[in-house]
């Protein structure tokens, strides 16, 4: 391969874990964070509704921190690692 299809490959990845991982893991962050803020006694609207605002920050920083960082498989095992155990505590708690 040319240097550039590696470096075209490259990006294409990270944009790939970037926008999937990022949205695994904001689904999981909003399913654990909206019901761990129900379990410790918010009303359970209240709290899906601040787990989806902040939802939105997280994906963004989740992008932005993927395409930036220098280790990229240790960065996309830690994105997509969190995000099954987010999912899998989320769906405990409720």
């Amino acid at each position: 391969m040319s240097s550039k299809t590696e470096s075209t490959l490259i990006k294409s990845s990270r944009l790939a874990v970037a926008v999937i991982g990022g949205y695994l893991f904001t689904n999981g962050f909003i399913g654990a964070f909206g019901a761990g803020l129900h379990y410790f006694g918010m009303i359970k609207s209240d709290a899906m509704l601040l787990a989806l605002i902040s939802g939105f920050l997280i994906y963004l920083v989740v992008i932005i921190w993927v395409i930036s960082t220098r280790c990229f498989i240790f960065t996309s095992c830690l994105i997509l690692g969190s995000s099954i155990i987010m999912i899998y505590s989320a769906q405990q708690l409720v």
